[in-house]
């Protein structure tokens, strides 16, 4: 059955009857620009079904996610280091786990090869010695965490987020849902993009729980 998803345009000169591609999960879909919208802008898509692999049924688990040895955060860490690891079809993916840090922050995200793809934390200034709380605006209640290459993580480099969004007031005060918002690197496949799911999880736990 089909269903409707928010999705963003490419930022840019767009006009009506564009034909422009966008990322959904782990799949890339083409939509026609509607009159009126810019580039940038959030807008409705209906998402056609897909077919479920061979063996799975509606309602089986795409991946799971494990976390030992939990531990709570803290303003540095040279020990005790969480990691949350990622598996889908009961084979490892991969894993996001902390690093040593002091005032930021930091976890690498590998895959099941324990090869480093991404470096994860927020955004910085001061020369990378204090987080920046104005990296997504003044007053915008947005908490990022910055995806980064692992040989370049330097302000203004990154190559994805993941946002802790403001949910409403009432989300806000009387429950203990949280939102995110994830922007998935452009070369990540399909088990990066289930492992920055799991880091996800791992930075609200630690977090905002």
């Amino acid at each position: 059955m089909p269903f409707s998803l928010q999705v963003q345009l490419p930022r840019g000169k767009l006009t009506a009857g564009d034909k422009v591609a966008v990322s959904i999960g782990t799949r890339r879909i083409s939509i026609n620009v509607p009159e009126g919208r810019k580039g940038g802008e959030w807008i409705d898509v209906k998402i056609p079904p897909v077919s479920l692999p061979e063996g799975r049924q509606p309602g089986d688990p795409f991946a799971e996610f494990s976390r030992p040895l939990r531990c709570a955060a803290g303003p540095g860490k040279c020990c005790c280091r969480q990691t949350v690891g990622a598996e889908a079809g009961g084979m490892a993916v991969g894993s996001t786990t902390e690093t040593c840090y002091y005032c930021v922050p930091t976890f690498e995200v590998a895959t099941a090869a324990k090869e480093v793809q991404y470096v994860l934390h927020q955004p910085t200034c001061w020369r990378g010695y204090c987080v920046d709380p104005c990296a997504e605006g003044f007053c915008t209640c947005k908490k990022p965490f910055y995806l980064y290459k692992p040989d370049n993580d330097a302000p203004g480099e990154h190559v994805g987020k993941i946002i802790k969004v403001w949910s409403g007031l009432a989300n806000e005060a009387f429950t203990d849902a949280d939102t995110f918002v994830t922007h998935f690197p452009e070369d990540a496949d399909a088990e990066a993009r289930t492992t920055l799911v799991g880091a996800t999880f791992l930075i609200n736990q630690l977090y905002f729980e």
